[in-house]
């Protein structure tokens, strides 16, 4: 029995006349009746080998591949090759993915892709730290693989055991009218394939890698274009594909010619010209996985409502950004109102300040005046306190040098007896102090000249 793909199908006669192989097996020399005495090989019908089940991760064994940043694997070339069909066959174990089931996206939904993920995860060798952080990616790439064997699986049982009409209800949704169209669709859409690729089993992802690991560099998109699209003696596979090539060089020619470096974005913008803009998040030449958001500076297709979307994100985005804008300048006007106002404030302060500190200078020294005038005052009133002394009957003292001096003061009605007794001082003056007899008299002190009294 041969397996295409998990359908058992009968094997094909094969007849060695019929086909251009009969050069691989030996052919008796029989010439002029003489026999060929070398031993005959027979060729014996081979065993069937029953299914082609991938030897991956034996006895709890852990692989180890390495991938790109998208998270395809893309070496060593044969754990790939092992890694494909190891995703082909769990995609066709109805544990998980049973074939009853008419969305991908109710797998999606429940709990049979995160089961089928656990056991993928667990064949893997998760010790390199940069696996580990692609494992979201790698996740999304395995999710797609098995989504595209799953339908190729329930297409070919269907092609193989199906009959219309024999079935339960459920069964007829493949004869609708609306399967109906889409197989018409279907049909129309791969009679129209005209572009053919020369990869083989090998993906897009190790095409690239085996080719940055050779020149040093990633393929741009033309260059990735030319390289799957031609043999290895640099022909085109089919005239379409000589056709987008010619028309990549006279583009390219016409940069070259204007003395323009051709990057990355050109070869991207050259690429949408000639092929169109990408379309339905994915992108061409990259493979399974790939999306637009992975590969900066495509051209994808904008629908209207998406144009209508994406202009409205823009005028909001602008919005946005206006009055963040609008906000940082009423911040640093707040900000320099705050600072100019601390100024002012400060400035009055120290305007309060200065004026406290000369008004305070200016009472001391008035104070200090009136005091020093007040002295002079006294001192006056006190140089002619003698004179006024003589006219009540007080001894008129002489400038004789004394520091003490008792001088007897009688008024009218009263007779009293004032000592005043002192030390002298600088310029002659002293402070003296009043003292009593009977009557003790409130006589203010006061500076008066001592330098001498007469009897």
């Amino acid at each position: 029995m041969l397996i295409d793909k998990g359908i058992e199908t009968e094997p094909p006669t094969f007849n060695l006349m019929e086909n251009d192989h009969i050069h691989h097996f030996p052919i008796p020399n029989n010439v002029e009746g003489s026999v060929d005495e070398r031993p005959r090989m027979t060729c014996r019908a081979q065993a069937p080998k029953g299914i082609n089940r991938p030897y991956w991760a034996p006895n709890g064994m852990k692989e180890v591949m390495k991938f790109n940043e998208k998270g395809q694997p893309i070496e060593p070339p044969h754990t790939v090759a092992k890694f494909s069909r190891f995703l082909g066959m769990l995609s066709q174990e109805a544990s998980y993915f049973p074939i009853n089931v008419v969305d991908w996206r109710h797998l999606y939904r429940g709990s049979n892709m995160n089961r089928a993920w656990q056991r993928i995860k667990g064949t893997f060798d998760w010790t390199d730290e940069i696996t580990l952080e692609l494992e979201p990616k790698i996740w999304r790439v395995c999710e797609m693989k098995m989504n595209d064997r799953w339908k190729d699986y329930k297409a070919n049982l269907k092609k193989a055991y199906y009959t219309p009409c024999l079935h339960s209800p459920s069964a007829e949704r493949f004869h609708c009218q609306d399967g109906r169209k889409r197989a018409t669709a279907s049909r129309k859409n791969r009679k129209a394939l005209q572009i053919y690729h020369t990869t083989g089993t090998k993906s897009f992802a190790q095409i690239r890698h085996e080719h940055e690991q050779v020149n040093g560099s990633k393929p741009d998109c033309i260059t990735f274009f030319t390289l799957t699209h031609t043999w290895k003696n640099g022909e085109p596979v089919d005239a379409r594909s000589a056709a987008i090539i010619d028309e990549f060089n006279t583009k390219l020619k016409l940069y070259a010619d204007r003395n323009e470096i051709i990057t990355e974005q050109v070869c991207h913008n050259v690429y949408a010209d000639v092929l169109g803009p990408e379309r339905y998040n994915r992108v061409r030449g990259f493979g399974t996985g790939v999306v637009w958001s992975d590969v900066p500076g495509i051209r994808t297709e904008k629908k209207r409502i998406c144009r209508e979307v994406e202009a409205i994100t823009a005028t909001y985005d602008e919005q946005i950004k206006a009055a963040n804008i609008e906000i940082e300048r009423l911040k640093m006007e707040a900000s320099e109102r705050e600072e100019r106002q601390r100024i002012e404030q400060a400035n009055v302060v120290a305007q309060l300040r200065k004026k406290q500190t000369d008004s305070m200078v200016v009472h001391n020294r008035r104070m200090q005046l009136e005091v020093e005038n007040m002295k002079r005052e006294l001192m006056a009133a006190m140089m002619f306190a003698p004179m006024r002394a003589a006219d009540a009957s007080i001894v008129e003292p002489k400038r004789v040098d004394v520091s003490q001096a008792c001088v007897t003061k009688t008024e009218q009605w009263t007779s009293l007896e004032i000592q005043a007794s002192g030390e002298a001082k600088n310029d002659g003056f002293g402070v003296l102090h009043n003292n009593g007899t009977a009557d003790e008299m409130v006589y203010r002190p006061c500076m008066v000249n001592v330098t001498g009294f007469s009897k």
